[in-house]
């Protein structure tokens, strides 16, 4: 009897490599299907977050295109993570870090929270700074800021000179005309009044005498109904003769001694709607009916440039200590900011 044997080729079933890692699916040619994120011919490689690019060479077209660690980077295949280079951090290397981290004495901020110009641009969540606290300064907060005043060898000066107009709809001092002010000293502070009712110029000295640290005692505030005074327009810088004669005109003068001397910052507001919810500071409590409260600067002299004094650090009569916020006066000077001449030579 013979028996007849029928021969079959060997059938092998392929396999992906790795069985795709676990991170894909195994497709037809035994070609891994990867899974987001994951990547190789076996999917065992993490891909790392794609932000925009500092810098790419390699499109002409968008030079800050999307692109892995932002090219500010390199990526570790197996947790995915960059490693950033000095200087970049966040996830896939998207911003800045700051300066030894504002030194403990500052805050690490977008450049957008410093300027209202970066609005579409492609820096303005990448790009950060130190915003210092107040008594300090420099790129990264390390220094302490120096008391600032008028150097005592310039003349032909004029003291810093403001002028807070008021109009009102109704008559001023009834409990709908509600104002309140805010002054940024030169040492990084912003102090905010109470919400008052300006009923005269001697109601606003009062206020702003409120201040803490006596930051603004020493300023004088007349009435300025009739007064001619030369306005300098804050746009182009020149000089117009006007006369005061709104219905409040309150004209501030600024006392000379360090840090209230030269170029300061007031501005005036009215306490809107919004201010009567319990918590806000300056509080409200009556619906506001003033359609003006402006503040401009004005001067004695009918130059188009006037000459105003210096707020200089250490009024550039000694260098300033960053690490006690101390000046160190030249021979001859001396005084918190080296104010004061003690000798001629």
């Amino acid at each position: 009897m013979i028996t007849f044997m029928l021969l079959l080729p060997n059938l092998v079933n392929g396999a992906c490599p790795n069985k795709c890692s676990g991170h894909g699916k195994c497709e037809e040619d035994d070609v891994c299907a990867c899974k987001q994120n994951w990547f190789g011919g076996d999917c065992s490689q993490r891909k790392c977050p794609y932000t925009r690019a500092w810098v790419d060479s390699g499109n002409i077209n968008d030079p800050h295109f999307y692109a892995e660690c932002a090219n500010k980077g390199s990526c570790d295949r197996e947790t995915g993570i960059c490693n950033c280079d000095t200087g970049y951090g966040g996830s896939g290397c998207r911003r800045q870090t700051c300066p030894n981290d504002c030194s403990g004495h500052g805050t690490c901020e977008y450049i957008e929270d410093f300027t209202t110009d970066s609005e579409g641009q492609w820096d303005e969540h990448k790009i950060m700074g130190c915003k210092c606290d107040p008594g300090y300064e420099s790129h990264d907060c390390s220094s302490k800021i120096c008391p600032r005043g008028d150097d005592p060898l310039t003349t032909g000066q004029e003291k810093y000179t403001e002028l807070i107009t008021i109009v009102a709809t109704q008559d001023l001092g009834s409990n709908t005309d509600i104002i309140f002010l805010t002054y940024s000293d030169p040492y990084g502070n912003e102090w905010t009044t109470e919400a008052f009712y300006p009923t005269n110029c001697d109601t606003i000295r009062k206020q702003l005498n409120k201040i803490p640290n006596h930051a603004l005692s020493g300023i004088v505030v007349v009435d300025a109904e009739t007064t001619t005074l030369h306005a300098i327009n804050s746009n182009t810088g020149a000089i117009a003769i006007t006369t005061a004669n709104t219905h409040l005109n309150c004209k501030i003068t600024y006392p000379q001694r360090p840090g209230t001397t030269g170029v300061q910052s007031l501005s005036c507001s009215y306490a809107d709607a919004d201010r009567n919810v319990k918590g806000m500071q300056p509080y409200r409590d009556a619906t506001t009916t003033i359609s003006t409260c402006t503040i401009i600067q004005v001067t004695n002299s009918a130059e188009n440039t006037p000459v105003l004094h210096e707020l200089a650090t250490c009024s550039n009569r000694g260098l300033c200590d960053g690490s006690t916020g101390q000046c160190e006066c030249f021979t001859g000077h001396k005084g918190l900011s080296c104010e004061i001449q003690e000798a001629l030579f």
